[in-house]
């Protein structure tokens, strides 16, 4: 691999400032939610999962109905986002650069 080759693979699998925001912002909605849930179920609130099921809907990451926890936990892996946050061309989702 050449000098050119590398600096380039470098550039593709690079975040820039306003994505790694987005990630943490997206990974801070996702947390306080988790927390509210515990926070819910532990003051006995009617339906706990609320604000965790809020969270998944819109990122779009509700379970299908009826499948079974184990099946879920088995197949995890990391999402498709919805916008390629690299800086150019991806080679993770095959998207040309923005």
């Amino acid at each position: 691999m050449t000098a050119p080759t590398i600096a380039s693979d470098a550039t593709r699998l690079f975040l820039d400032r306003q994505g790694v925001a987005l990630l943490v912002a997206e990974h801070a909605e996702l947390l306080a939610a988790a927390r509210a849930t515990v926070a819910a179920a532990a003051c006995g609130e009617q339906d706990p999962l609320l604000h965790l099921r809020h969270a998944l809907d819109c990122h779009g990451q509700l379970p299908p109905a009826g499948v079974a926890p184990h099946t879920l936990l088995a197949h995890s892996s990391a999402p498709t986002l919805a916008t390629c946050l690299c800086a150019s061309a991806c080679i993770c989702c095959g998207r040309s650069a923005r």
